[in-house]
Formats: C-alpha cells, structure tokens, sequence
C-alpha cells in the first residue's frame, strides 16, 4: 500500500468557523499534526510532528501576519525514532511555553510516553 505524503494546509475563518478559506500550505511532508497557538506578543506559534525519514522530531515556526508567512523549521527535540508528534503548546505565565508531545521510545527506555520542552518566548524564532 502506497501512502501519499501531503502537505500541512492552513485555513482561516472570519465568520466564528462558519466559513472557511485556505490560506497557505507549508512544504512540511511528512508532517504527524499540528498545533497553533496565538502567542502574548501577537505571533502564531505552529507546533508540528516532523516524521522525515532520518530527521524526526518536534519542529515549531511562527508567524507575525496572521499566518501568510512563516518562519523556517526550528528543532525543539530531536526524536529519531519511527512514532513521534502530536505537540500542544500553552503559554505559561512569565512569557514561557511548555510544549508536551508523544514518543514510541527513545535511547534511554523504549515505552511510549508523553515528553515536554520548556521554554521562552524569546528562544522561539
């Protein structure tokens, strides 16, 4: 079975979800998810699962124009591993952000289970 690697779609609504319109797609394949996340200082945090082969991981990039423009990939974990994605992000009080996500395994022990990076506004390009 051939599966199609798409890429990640970004859709906008001015009418509360009502309607909705495509805005941008990111070249991001293969991509397990995404998060968005409208962050204090007015730029959209993109959390996504990064599943190319040999360069798995949890990426972010963020957007200061309501999402017609991104920035490029930035690496908060490093999971080269098969299973790996699904982050969240919520902005913690003081300016920093906790994302959580999920692993098949990683060097140290190889059960599933739910990681997390911690960090600050300002380290998010």
């Amino acid at each position: 079975m051939l599966f199609e690697l798409l890429d990640l779609d970004l859709f906008a609504s001015d009418d509360e979800a009502m309607t909705w319109k495509r805005v941008t797609t990111l070249d991001i394949k293969p991509v397990s998810s995404a998060h968005l996340l409208k962050l204090s200082d007015g730029r959209i945090l993109l959390t996504y699962g990064n599943r190319a082969a040999d360069d798995r991981g949890i990426d972010a990039r963020t957007s200061k124009d309501g999402g017609k423009t991104w920035t490029s990939p930035q690496r908060l974990v490093v999971l080269n591993v098969s299973a790996c994605g699904y982050p969240d992000a919520v902005e913690l009080p003081g300016k920093r952000l906790l994302v959580s996500y999920y692993v098949a395994g990683i060097p140290e022990h190889q059960r599933y289970h739910m990681g997390v990076v911690n960090l600050t506004l300002n380290e998010v390009r």
